[in-house]
C-alpha cells in the first residue's frame, strides 16, 4: 500500500537525468515536498538546480496566478538546461515555459505553438529537447506521450 510506504521510504531513490557535460540532475523529495538537483560525480558535488523560490514566484507571474506560489511543490516535466545552466525549459501544469535563472532575479515566460519549444509542434517548428545517448549516436524525445527514437533528429545531424 503505496499511502503506507510513501512517507516511510523517500530517500535513496534516484532517477538520474544525465546531461552533456557528464553531470546528472534528479529530483529529490522529503517530508516537506521536493527540490531539483545537480550532481558532479567527478567532484563529488551536488546543489539546487535553481532558486526554487524564486522559480515558483516567477512561474506564478508567468501563469496569471494559474501555476501557485509553492517552492516545494513544482509540478515539472520534461526539464532542459542550457546556456550553462541559465535557461530551463519544460512543462509544468499543461503548459511550456522557458525560464532564465539567474542569482539577481528569475524570469518565466509561456511558450505557445508557435514558439521555440511549445506543445502542438507542427512541421518545420524546432524539434523536442533530445537526449543523447553515452555515444552520442543515437536520441531520444518525447512527443505527445510517445518516446521517439533514433538518428534523423537535426541535432545529430550536425556532427
Amino acid at each position: 500500500m503505496a499511502y503506507n510506504v510513501n512517507p516511510l521510504a523517500y530517500k535513496g531513490v534516484v532517477k538520474a537525468n544525465w546531461l552533456d557535460d557528464d553531470r546528472f540532475w534528479y529530483r529529490d523529495a522529503d517530508e516537506t515536498g521536493w527540490s531539483f538537483v545537480v550532481a558532479e560525480p567527478a567532484k563529488g558535488t551536488r546543489g539546487a538546480m535553481f532558486d526554487a523560490g524564486k522559480l515558483a514566484a516567477a512561474l506564478h507571474d508567468a501563469s496569471g496566478g494559474a501555476i501557485k506560489d509553492d517552492a516545494r511543490h513544482l509540478m515539472l516535466s520534461d526539464l532542459v538546461l542550457s546556456d550553462r545552466d541559465s535557461v530551463i525549459t519544460f512543462t509544468d501544469e499543461g503548459g511550456s515555459y522557458r525560464c532564465e535563472v539567474a542569482e539577481s532575479a528569475t524570469s518565466c515566460k509561456r511558450l505557445n505553438a508557435d514558439s521555440e519549444g511549445g506543445a502542438g509542434r507542427r512541421h518545420g517548428e524546432k524539434p523536442p529537447p533530445l537526449t543523447l545517448s553515452p555515444d552520442k549516436k543515437l536520441g531520444a524525445f518525447i512527443r505527445d506521450w510517445n518516446l521517439w527514437s533514433g538518428t534523423r533528429h537535426p541535432e545529430l545531424r550536425r556532427s
